[in-house]
């Protein structure tokens, strides 16, 4: 493993056309000299401990495909040069201290598939420019202080766009309708903000979504992808009872519907999700038995149990203590009656 800084003398290697010192115990500053490499494809330099700015003359490696700096502790804005990458195709920034706006410059990256900022501490909205960037593919904004609205057209406007990650901002309005018709998606993840309004109609059209995470809506969550294998939907507004089309959701490893106002008993369909390794209902107006609704010994890949802080009652499913996997189990503020047996 290398340690130290980066040498400034990598400035002299013209002909450098591909730099990764990732995991590296690197620290100090990114060398400007860097930027005389104008031959260099791509520069790798995440998981590390570098500190202080991104060359503001970053935009002047030309070729460049890919810039990772993900993971370190960098300050200081998003330098506009990177706008002039025009061969750009991979911007990992995420993981940092980045702060400040987007700059509409990104607009220009049109070659851009991946572009990570998540988990800085950047603000304001999402400029108009980023919503042309026709040939992203994964989008990741989660974890920074962004707000204002989506823009209506997703479908048009991020045609291959197949991971959308905005959780953990205060963006707000309406989640567009548009998204049911954006056939490449495997990941929606708006979770942790503002948005208000309800669940998209027809979110079942997206046959490749494996992860639903949305928060703060009304409405229905019947007709969702069979493929999801994440649906999260915590911190909703979601009145009504738990659809029993959930038990076509075959390839859920983790299903979180806690903190709505779900009503009713625990559908039976639950014990057909023979891949679920998580479950948390803990909502405060469930009821009924479990034991008659789920039947726990069928779920072999269960490793945690939310059911707290409803209605239920009766005995404790003596299923609980033949679970080999399960680790976590949160029954309290019901009204059930014996105990584990093991």
């Amino acid at each position: 493993m290398l340690n130290g800084n980066i040498s400034t003398e990598f400035g002299h290697l013209r002909r450098l056309r591909y730099l990764n010192l990732s995991h590296s115990n690197l620290e100090g500053q990114l060398p400007v000299e860097l930027t005389n490499c104008s031959n260099l494809q791509e520069l790798r330099l995440s998981y590390n401990n570098l500190t202080g700015t991104i060359p503001f003359n970053i935009g002047g490696i030309k070729n460049l495909i890919q810039f990772n700096v993900g993971v370190n502790n960098l300050v200081g804005t998003i330098p506009s040069s990177f706008g002039n990458l025009s061969s750009l195709k991979v911007l990992e920034l995420s993981y940092n201290h980045l702060e400040g706006f987007i700059p509409s410059a990104l607009g220009r990256l049109s070659n851009i598939e991946l572009l990570h900022i998540a988990a800085n501490n950047l603000s304001g909205t999402l400029p108009l420019a980023v919503y042309s960037l026709s040939s992203i593919v994964k989008l990741s904004f989660v974890g920074n202080q962004l707000y204002g609205r989506l823009e209506t057209k997703l479908n048009f406007t991020f045609p291959k766009l197949e991971r959308f990650y905005i959780g953990g901002n205060q963006f707000n309005g309406t989640i567009p309708r548009s998204v049911s018709n954006m056939s490449s998606m495997i990941v929606f993840d708006t979770g942790a903000n503002n948005f208000v309004g309800s669940v998209p109609n027809n979110l079942g059209n997206l046959k490749n979504l494996q992860a639903l995470v949305i928060d703060a809506l009304q409405g229905s969550l019947a007709n969702s992808s069979t493929q999801l294998q994440t649906f999260y939907v915590s911190r909703n507004q979601i009145s009504e009872s738990i659809p029993e089309a959930i038990g076509n959701l075959f390839n859920l490893n983790t299903l979180s519907m806690g903190s709505n106002f779900l009503m009713g008993n625990i559908i039976n369909s639950i014990k057909n999700l023979q891949n679920l390794e998580g479950l948390s209902l803990d909502d405060k107006s469930l009821s009924g038995k479990i034991s008659s609704s789920i039947d726990i010994g069928s779920l072999k890949n269960l490793v945690e149990l939310y059911v707290d802080h409803n209605n239920f009652y009766g005995e404790i499913p003596k299923e609980l203590g033949d679970s080999s996997q399960l680790t976590t189990v949160f029954m309290q503020r019901n009204s059930f009656e014996g105990r584990i047996q093991a």
